[in-house]
């Protein structure tokens, strides 16, 4: 099981769960916090998409206006 054949003693083992266990802490709340950033960032996305679409049928309607005035100048 272990490579060098030394099975390692039982202090040692709490030692690395030790640390193991702090750098699972660690990642934890690092993890927290770019997940927060990240739900306020998509929803930061959705506000500005929502506020897009609020005005997409004006500009469509004023480039169909757009369109009619250039065929009756072609005309």
């Amino acid at each position: 099981m272990y490579s060098d054949g030394h099975i390692p003693s039982a202090e040692a083992m709490k030692r690395r769960l030790a640390d193991l266990k702090q750098q699972l802490k660690e990642k934890s709340s690092e993890h927290t916090a770019a997940h927060q950033a990240y739900k306020e960032f998509f929803q930061a996305q959705r506000d500005i998409e929502a506020y897009l679409r609020q005005y997409e049928p004006q500009v469509q309607e004023q480039s169909r206006g757009q369109q009619k005035r250039k065929k009756d100048v072609l005309e």
